[in-house]
């Protein structure tokens, strides 16, 4: 299997109202398909370069923090690189790498060190010790900071494989994300960016035109006030259904969807929902919670079985 480089993004730690980035480059965790095989080299990887720079006004503190953030990632990939080498000579060995691994990552998450390549690897651990749920709720995340990365889209489309029940979205639903697919494709930052960017340039654009009547300027000017207009839309939409209707992931055992809240209800379906199934939360009573699953089917889930997006 051929190794290739991948470098991890500028992450931002905030620490009350500083800001510091912490830049380093890994090794991608896990083939295209992961559990495809164990093809991966059975090398060690080691990190590349390292990179931290403290903007004006930071600590001693903070590069304390910084370089304590470096270790911990070291040491998490070097973890993972010893558990796949170990996979196939002594498979308790490499849990336990494993789980150092996914110790690490979250981590370096606690502390507000993320980006789609923690959530990447960290779900490549949790996939590797078998804990699907908590391995496509990572992933999930991964696809927020990074909805077009091939990757990761793909270690997600292959978890979501081994999923039991297969559960797909009704064709209504399938059919909204095709047509708004800037909405799911486009990272809610870089709409954010779109819309303030176009709204300031289309205002200026017609008001300029109402001093020279050139029509170039109002066409321009109406033109990038739509695209802002949509944009910020897309953006209160996704921000409303995050509130209103967050996205979880079963991450427990087997568990039954009930027609209420409680034991004592019936079944909602005549078999158990597996970890790795995705729900949206509709509403929240005591340790219980109101679910859609991607096929619309609704019912109520033990919070505690839950882990959201």
């Amino acid at each position: 299997m051929r190794r290739d480089h991948r470098t991890l993004r500028i992450v931002r730690l905030r620490r009350g109202r500083r800001r510091r980035r912490l830049a380093c480059r890994s090794r991608p965790r896990l083939p295209v398909a992961p559990g495809a095989g164990e093809a991966v080299s059975r090398r060690t990887a080691t990190i590349l370069a390292f990179a931290w720079a403290a903007v004006a006004g930071g600590v001693a503190g903070d590069a304390d923090d910084a370089e304590r953030h470096r270790k911990i990632l070291r040491d998490a990939l070097a973890a993972f690189d010893q558990a796949v080498a170990a996979t196939r000579d002594d498979a308790h060995v490499a849990e336990s790498l494993y789980q150092k691994a996914a110790a690490g990552f979250e981590s370096l998450r606690a502390d507000g060190v993320d980006n789609a390549a923690i959530e990447y690897n960290l779900g490549n651990a949790y996939f590797r010790l078998g804990r699907l749920g908590k391995a496509i709720a990572c992933y999930r995340r991964a696809v927020v900071f990074e909805p077009t990365d091939e990757r990761i889209l793909a270690n997600l489309k292959y978890a979501r494989e081994q999923v039991e029940p297969r559960i797909t979205p009704t064709g209504k639903r399938a059919l909204i994300h095709k047509l708004a697919f800037w909405h799911y494709l486009v990272p809610i930052a870089t709409r954010y960016r779109i819309a303030a960017v176009c709204s300031v340039i289309g205002w200026l654009a017609m008001m300029l035109w109402v001093w020279q009547r050139r029509r170039w300027l109002l066409t321009s000017g109406a033109l990038l006030v739509v695209v802002a207009l949509s944009n910020a839309g897309s953006v209160a939409i996704q921000l409303s259904e995050q509130v209103r209707t967050p996205p979880a992931v079963i991450v427990g055992d087997a568990v039954t969807l009930r027609l209420g809240r409680g034991e004592g209800y019936d079944p909602a379906l005549d078999h158990p929902l597996g970890p790795g199934v995705e729900v949206r939360i509709l509403r929240r009573r005591g340790d219980w919670a109101e679910v859609e699953l991607r096929d619309e089917q609704t019912g109520w889930l033990p919070l505690s079985a839950l882990e959201r997006i």
